[in-house]
């Protein structure tokens, strides 16, 4: 079930410009599932080169368990560039944050629309 739809600003090491991404959090049966997606009107670097920092934050903010929480970045279509694409990312969580490089495992749109379904049992909540 969606409970989350807003947007979080961050900036990059590399870029003084105040990006922003969406961020979308789907609770399912004890799970999180949250999607960061590179907004459209972004000004800023995208959200791979701040996923740890935008996690980080995200999980503060909303009270996430870092051990119940799937974490995806979805990249809309491009004009004229890459096509839509939805990424498993793994994290390291050293306790306070996030750190290092995430690992990235490319998942079909099923896959995404699987994770974010509603259960069963939570249809009319």
């Amino acid at each position: 079930m969606l409970a989350t739809d807003t947007t979080v600003d961050y900036t990059t090491p590399d870029s003084d410009v105040t990006a922003h991404c969406r961020v979308h959090i789907y609770y399912r049966t004890q799970r999180a599932v949250v999607v960061l997606s590179d907004a459209p009107d972004n000004p800023g670097p995208g959200i791979v080169d701040a996923v740890p920092q935008v996690a980080t934050e995200v999980l503060h903010r909303y009270g996430l368990d870092v051990e119940r929480t799937t974490w995806v970045v979805h990249s809309p279509r491009e004009q004229g560039g890459l096509p839509e694409s939805y990424d498993l990312v793994e994290l390291v969580w050293d306790g306070e944050r996030f750190t290092g490089e995430p690992e990235w495992d490319q998942v079909p749109l099923q896959n995404i629309e699987w994770l974010t379904r509603q259960d069963e049992g939570e249809k009319g909540r």
